[in-house]
């Protein structure tokens, strides 16, 4: 199993480091829909993986990743609505 292609571009892991920061501060949703859209992708991508492969051990660590990316990107979006008050179109 391939975990390499979930790996985010240099620029978001900088936006991992202040999170919280860049979610309030990001007014426009600019940055938030990036990350949301990475989150996503890496979601489809976890469950790609765990169609691709037959050792069950495998199965289940794509299944929690799929779960992971899913919740993280739900929560990143709650978390921009809620400091603006606003629906964020991703």
């Amino acid at each position: 199993m391939d975990i390499q292609s979930l790996n985010p571009p240099i620029d978001l892991i900088t936006n991992f480091q202040s999170l919280q920061t860049d979610v309030q501060e990001d007014t426009s949703g600019e940055k938030t829909r990036r990350l949301v859209t990475y989150l996503k992708e890496a979601e489809t991508k976890s469950i790609a993986m765990k169609l691709h492969t037959l050792d069950y051990e495998e199965k289940e660590f794509a299944r929690l990743l799929h779960e992971a990316f899913g919740a993280s990107s739900r929560i990143v979006l709650a978390a921009w609505q809620k400091a603006h008050g606003a629906e964020l179109d991703v």
